[in-house]
This record gives structure tokens, sequence and C-alpha cells, in this order.
């Protein structure tokens, strides 16, 4: 740790074996950093924007989810839920012991992890338990409070939605579709997290002296009665029913209902944010990225014992296989979003196979590690402007659909872009406006070639009986302009008092021999009228005659 002093003292604020412990007044900030408590009023100010933060980004998903029940999904809601997924594979990836060196840890991936933790960079809850005067190490407290913290959420989301249901019965279903989906939001968001600390744990380490201490707390010796208690009785448990639990439950949920996830509007309120972004056939491809986590959550702890390379050339096979898997799969309905992903995954490999190089390689030059460091820093740049560029568009496409005038103030910068706007809002409803005329002709050109055809086809089946003017004067004499129409096909019906088609231009004899009539059908038996026309054309000839 930082705060290490090989003189064999260790510096202010630092204490315990290999001065990996906070003093009194002092919290950790970070992988074995620790910092001076903040002033009581700060320290709460914190607290209780932090809390405000995350009340507005779940309400704001929450939202999200009902609203897209109702519309087009919105893809800026994905592209945050990929973005999160992020934030959390690199806090994971970051979590393997492989000797990352200051400049690592300092400038990128305490950004990234604190965005990850935001609250335990933030808030010093070490300062508020240190002040319990409690026996119990605050590492215990800590992992207390958050093994519970699902259990907590459930409840309290319970008692806020059913208390604003109370005495209003419409309310009731909307009570039961923003409790459900906040719950789902809420344990999306804090699984990394649970999974995390439910298996740190079992990660312990050996000092040197034959006695092994928890890593996540070297004051804490591991095996004893005390901390079996903790790991068998709380951790153990909190994996099964929170690591494992609750993905395969927000899986049979969804399964259950795997005909109805895109037609029913009930369905996609309560349960959208899981499937949200998906296509029909991957729409458990969630659960794929959660229980990706628990194993590497789970490979960081239980293969800890062995070699540091091997243990990150096991990680770095996983994450391979969801690369392959997931370029296979394309589980996202867009090209972008999935781009989006597979970038995300070749960021962790990248900083993943730069720890291999930090561990293989056995003298670093300072040259050598930054050409590491600079390409961590283009490779999660290039991810972060690719994410920003889709996540920007996205937003400004709502804007323009729902808020046009709002759009056309804030979002054109200039006033070649809103006249540009502004002409192609005047030119769709033009379009628009002159679609139904346009069906209109587009309707009589086919008739008119269909028409065309059809004759065609009747004097090649008629051979010598056909005549043209003969047809004609059918269609003049004997089919009443009034009670003529067009069906479906294009062909001219004519109608008797009794509304039934007395005459087609299929020009064909049903049921009747062909050598006995001038007229020979299509062989099919599906023409009709066939013996109105053979009239029609015998009151011609009289006519004629």
């Amino acid at each position: 740790p930082d705060g290490k002093s090989y003189s064999g003292f260790c510096e202010n604020g630092y204490h315990g074996n290999v001065c990996a412990q906070c003093d009194a007044g002092y919290s950790q900030t970070g992988s074995y950093v620790c910092s001076l408590c903040p002033a009581a009023g700060v320290n709460a100010l914190r607290l209780v924007g932090i809390m405000i933060g995350a009340i507005m980004l779940v309400g704001f998903l929450v939202k999200s989810n009902i609203d897209d029940a109702h519309k087009e999904l919105s893809p800026h809601t994905v592209y945050l839920k990929i973005l999160m997924n992020y934030f959390q594979l690199v806090m994971l990836t970051v979590s393997f012991d492989l000797g990352w060196p200051d400049l690592f840890l300092s400038y990128l991936f305490n950004v990234q992890t604190g965005i990850a933790n935001v609250s335990e960079q933030l808030v010093s809850f070490d300062c508020y338990l240190q002040e319990s005067n409690s026996s119990t190490p605050v590492y215990f407290q800590k992992f207390l409070m958050i093994a519970t913290f699902p259990l907590m959420a459930i409840v309290l989301t319970g008692i806020i939605f059913g208390l604003a249901a109370l005495g209003r019965k419409e309310n009731r279903k909307g009570f039961l579709k923003f409790s459900i989906s906040t719950v789902i939001v809420i344990l999306f968001l804090a699984h990394p997290t649970l999974v995390k600390y439910m298996f740190s744990l079992f990660a312990c380490k050996d000092l040197g002296t034959g006695t092994t201490y928890l890593i996540a707390d070297f004051e804490i010796e591991c095996w004893t009665n005390e901390h079996k208690m903790y790991a068998f009785g709380v951790a153990l448990p909190g994996i099964i029913i929170w690591g494992f639990g609750i993905p395969f439950f927000a899986w049979y949920l969804v399964k259950r209902h795997r005909h109805e996830l895109w037609d029913s509007i009930a369905i996609k309120e309560r349960y959208g944010f899981i499937y949200a972004g998906y296509r029909n056939e991957t729409y458990y491809w969630e659960f794929v990225i959660m229980y990706r986590k628990v194993a590497m959550a789970g490979i960081s702890v239980f293969l800890y014992a062995i070699q540091r390379a091997m243990q990150a050339l096991i990680i770095f096979l996983v994450m391979m296989i969801a690369y392959f898997y997931h370029s296979k799969q394309a589980p996202f309905s867009t090209r972008e979003m999935n781009e989006m992903e597979t970038r995300s995954l070749i960021v962790s490999l990248i900083t993943l196979y730069c720890g291999l190089h930090l561990i293989t390689v056995t003298s670093l030059t300072s040259l050598y590690v930054w050409i590491l460091f600079l390409l961590l820093i283009g490779a999660n740049g290039y991810f972060f402007c690719y994410w920003i560029y889709y996540f920007t568009n996205s937003v400004r496409n709502d804007i323009r659909k729902s808020k046009p005038k709002l759009y056309r103030r804030f979002c054109l910068f200039t006033r070649r872009q809103r006249r540009e706007y502004d002409d192609a809002n005047n030119q769709a409803e033009n379009s628009n406006t002159t679609l139904g005329t346009t069906a209109v002709a587009r309707t009589a050109l086919k008739g008119d070639e269909e028409e065309r055809t059809l004759r065609e086809n009747e004097e090649g089946t008629l051979g010598d009986h056909y005549d043209p003017l003969r047809l004609q004067s059918i269609d003049e004499d004997f089919v009443p302009k009034s009670d003529s129409r067009k069906s479906k096909k294009g062909y001219i019906e004519v109608m008797d008092d009794a509304s039934k088609p007395l005459h087609t231009r299929s020009m064909a004899k049903k049921n009747t021999d062909a050598s006995t009539s001038p007229i020979i059908g299509n062989g099919n038996g599906s023409d009709r009228g066939a013996g109105n026309q053979i009239e029609f054309l015998r009151t011609s000839d009289n006519k004629s005659d």
C-alpha cells in the first residue's frame, strides 16, 4: 500500500499488517488508500447528494423503461445499460492482483472504479461506523449492510409505492408496474457490488507468517470462529441468493412470459428493462452478462492461490469466449449496440493483456510502462468517444420526435441547420398531402397494365373467335356505368340487382366443354359468370345481325 514505510513504521493514517489499515479519523477511499475523514456536515451533504443522484438515476431508468413500453424503444436507455456494464466489467478486471503500477491506479483505474463504486468513493461510511465504538470490525459492519441491501431495497420500494397507491384504486396497477420495475433496476445496478463483497470473504492471503488474513482487511484473520460465521452464515447464502438467485429468478419470470415480451404492454412495463434492446431470439442475454460477472468474481477469489499469470490467463480465456460468443450471436437489435458492446469487451481484453505484460516481463522500464498506459488510455478513450457519439445522437432524435420546437431551438446551432430542418419538414408535409393522389395514380396504372395483359391472354385463348369489337360492344352496351366497379384485382365487374357479379374480364367459361363453347376457361374452376358471358355474346351477335 501507499502508506507502507520500509523503515519499519507506517505513515500517518495507516497502521496494522503491511500498513493496510486506516487509523481512527481516517477512512478507506480506494484500494488500501486512507484519507482523512471530512467534517461531519460535509460528509452528510455528500451522503445526501449520493442518495439524490442514485434516486434520480433509478427514476430515469424506470421512467424510460415504462415509456418505452408504449412506444418505440429509445436506444439511449440501452446505451446507458451498456456503459454501466462497461464500468462494472472494468471494476472486476482491475480487482485482479496483476501488479498494476501507481500510474495506472492513480490516473485511470481509480476514475473508472470510482464511477462503478461512487458511493464508496465519495461517502466515508467508515467515519460513521468508527463512531459506533462497536467491537465488530468495520469491514464486517459494511459487509452486513451490503448483504442486506437487496432486502431493504425491496421492502422500502414496496412501502413507498404502496403508500402512494393507498386508497386509490386506479393507482394499484401503477403500484405493481412501478415497484417491480424499480426493484429490477436497483438489483441490476447493485448486483456486481453484491457479488464482489460476497466473494471477498473467501479471499485470504498468507503474509509470510503462516497465518492467512482477509485480503480486503488485513486485520481480520481468516477461518477464526468469527470469520467462519460471516463467511458461511452470510457470504455463502448471499452468493447463492443474490449472486445466482437474482439472475435465475429474473430469467424465470421473463421465460414464463416468453411469447408476450414484445406484445404485452404490462409485461414490458414490468420486465422490459431486462431484455430491452435485444433481439427476440436473444432475450436472455442480460443473464449471460450477469453470470459472466459472477464467474469473474469467483475466479478472482478461488484461483487466487495459483500463480497470478495463470489466473490472468484463465480470466483472459473467459473474456475471449465472451467476445467470440457475442460476435457470433449479435444479441442486440441494432448494429450500433452490438458494436458498442464489442468495443467494451475489447477494452477489457486489452486491459488484461497489459496486465499480463506487467506480471511476465521481469524488468519494466518507465518507457514500457508509459506505452502500456497510453495504450489503455487510447482504448478507453475510443470507447467513450464512440459511446458519447451514439448516445447524444439518440437523445437528439428523441427530442426531435417528441419536442420539435425544443429541438429546433437548442439542438440546431446555425441558421443553415434550421433552414434545412424547416425545408425538410415542409417537404415531408407536402409528401403527406399528395400521398393519397399518388396511391390512386399507382393503382390506376396497375389496373391498366393488368387490363392490357388480360386482353392479350384473351386473344391468345380465343384464337379465331376473338373479336375486339365484340368485346367492346359488350363493354359499352351491356355494362351499365352506374353498376360497374373495379374489383380488388383491377377487373371490372357488373353488378345486378342482387349485387352479384355477372360479367368479368376473365372471359372464362365455368363447367362448359371447350369444344362446344367459343370461350375457353382457364381450367382451374375459378372463373365466375361463364354462362352469362355466353348469353352476352349471343345477344351481341343477334344485334349485329
